[in-house]
């Protein structure tokens, strides 16, 4: 039986082209209908144009995810016939449109299916998106809060640190008010006993004993006295000049007891009671120069030596074009004087004269005394005012009943001024004038102080 092969390609074609659609397609298809010849063509052209629609959109969407689809296309093109290349040609080409739009895929999956793919997106969606919105709200949320809990911890810290800065205040406060309530007990005698510092170098006010090594003078005497009187004891203590005011101030010590002259500038820092000494400022040479030097003007533009911290060294600094030189303790500043490293020294007129006297040696001379006006009195820090009655009232009983004149004798060879000899009042006293005091000098240089050891 003889087939018109035309007739024949007609028939096999729909149905190779019917059949590669299902293997490409995983769904499910309609199984055909048989028709007769003559309806093969139409029929077949409406069953691949229901079953190619779906089977092109869910390849363009698994094309959308793989490349391998285009080189399926290319395949089936060239192995299949002719008419099939151009079916297959229009499905790839529609497959193309639909992927070149990323969105149209994605589309035309969830329509095609919809139960399977419609979960799938959802799925990819989640995981795709849910990090990026968790990172956005991160930010988002970083952004937001680090203001908030930068200004919550600012709140916080101030919230905490003012209660710290306050009770650190405060116990610095209490630091300050224990330690001041610490000196002004330490400072008035606590014990019974004062805390007296002194410049030990200053014979005949104050110097250290070779023999027994005890701290002696008119200075040591007179306060002992005057401690006796009034119910309480005296420690003396060896100490610089130059600091002995600022220790004195800070509580170290009680008193300061060491020819210590009043001045308005040390009565900022401290209390003096009333004088107990007449004194002035001297120029001491060499014998050999005595002749040259003995007014302030004859020392213009010389070396000219002092203690340091002294009312000494204060009046050498107003001779013109001088040129001063300080020491720590004035018998350094003789030694030098006769040593010819300076030529004068400006020193209390009678440490001068007990110094000449002790060590003839040395070969210096009071060229002129009597410089200045200059009164002694205890130093006593500025709160301690029970302590200081009691130095006046003390001294004020060792004048009265001869004492204070007893003491004078033995040092410096003579009855003291009429200012401190029992009968005189306390006026009398303080504006007592310094001729006494020279004469006294005099009478000293004269007399050699026979009580040094």
């Amino acid at each position: 039986m003889h087939f018109n092969r035309r007739a024949l390609m007609t028939l096999v074609i729909p149905v190779l082209s019917i059949a590669l659609a299902a293997c490409a397609t995983p769904s499910a298809t309609p199984t055909p209908t048989a028709v007769p010849p003559t309806s093969v063509p139409a029929t077949v052209a409406a069953t691949m144009a229901a079953t190619t629609a779906p089977a092109a959109a869910t390849k363009a969407a698994t094309t959308a995810a793989t490349t391998a689809a285009t080189t399926a296309a290319a395949t089936m093109v060239a192995t299949k016939p002719a008419t099939m290349a151009a079916t297959t040609s229009s499905v790839s080409a529609a497959t193309m449109a639909a992927t070149s739009n990323g969105a149209a895929a994605v589309m035309t999956m969830v329509a095609t299916k919809p139960a399977t793919v419609a979960p799938t997106m959802a799925a990819t969606m989640a995981a795709t998106t849910a990090p990026t919105i968790a990172a956005t709200m991160a930010a988002t949320t970083v952004a937001t809060a680090a203001p908030t809990m930068a200004a919550t911890a600012v709140a916080t810290k101030a919230a905490t640190v003012a209660p710290t800065t306050a009770a650190t205040t405060a116990a610095a406060t209490m630091a300050a008010t224990t330690a001041a309530t610490a000196n002004v007990a330490k400072v008035c005698a606590k014990g019974g006993t004062a805390q007296i510092a002194s410049d030990t170098s200053y014979a005949p006010f104050e110097s250290v004993n070779t023999k027994t090594n005890k701290i002696e003078g008119f200075d040591v005497d007179l306060l002992n006295a005057i401690a006796k009187s009034q119910g309480f004891s005296v420690n003396f203590v060896t100490e610089g000049f130059d600091t002995i005011f600022a220790k004195l101030a800070q509580g170290d010590y009680d008193l300061v007891v060491s020819a210590v002259t009043i001045t308005a500038e040390r009565q900022k820092t401290v209390d003096f009671s009333n004088p107990y000494f007449l004194s002035s400022q001297a120029i001491v040479a060499r014998k050999a120069d005595a002749s040259k030097y003995k007014t302030p003007d004859s020392l213009q533009g010389l070396k000219i030596g002092a203690q340091k911290g002294t009312t000494g060294e204060d009046f050498a600094k107003t001779i013109k074009n001088a040129t001063v030189q300080s020491y720590d303790l004035a018998p350094a500043a003789l030694q030098a004087l006769a040593n010819k490293d300076v030529d004068a020294v400006i020193i209390d007129t009678p440490v001068a004269l007990n110094n000449i006297a002790d060590k003839p040696e040395l070969n210096l001379v009071v060229t002129k005394g009597g410089l200045t006006d200059e009164k002694y009195g205890v130093a006593v820090r500025k709160e301690c005012g029970d302590l200081l009655n009691k130095v006046n009232a003390g001294l004020r009983a060792v004048i009265a009943d001869g004492s204070y004149n007893t003491l004078y004798r033995k040092y410096f060879g003579e009855d003291a001024p009429a200012s401190f000899l029992p009968g005189a009042s306390t006026s009398a006293t303080m504006a007592a004038t310094m001729p006494a005091a020279v004469t006294m000098s005099a009478t000293m240089a004269a007399t050699p102080v026979a009580t040094k050891s």
